[in-house]
């Protein structure tokens, strides 16, 4: 069993960054946070005697526009991610890339959805 809280940051551009190199702006951040529970039961009964939390597990979502000169996550396989916003920056680590895709609407120029996976967060 396991709980997913999401969270979006949906303000206007935020900067990111990956090993303190400042790579660009982003149009939106979505995170999820997903927290695995584990029932513990004694031998014999039918309900748990105690839950027990296992570890946590983040995914964030980028979307940026699409640019020749923009870092390819896709090459990386270690990083540090940091989300710089007006009022706060969060720090993500041990950051690998999931998927990247690209999304077109007729009229707005081309989109990158880069999906992350992370094993650490830091908020400030």
């Amino acid at each position: 069993m396991s709980f997913i809280k999401t969270v979006a940051y949906d303000d206007s551009d935020a900067a990111f960054f990956a090993n303190n190199l400042k790579i660009g702006l982003v149009r939106s951040a979505r995170e999820s946070i997903k927290t695995e529970i584990y029932p513990l039961r004694c031998f014999g009964e039918a309900e748990p005697s105690k839950i027990a939390n296992g570890g946590k597990s983040y995914e964030i979502v980028l979307k940026r526009e699409q640019s020749g000169d923009a870092i390819d996550f896709a090459v990386y396989d270690e990083f540090t991610l940091r989300i710089k916003r007006a009022n706060s920056v969060v720090v993500y680590d041990s950051c690998r890339c999931k998927s990247i895709e690209i999304e077109r609407i007729a009229g707005e120029p081309m989109l990158e959805v880069i999906t992350l996976t992370a094993a650490g967060r830091k908020e400030a």
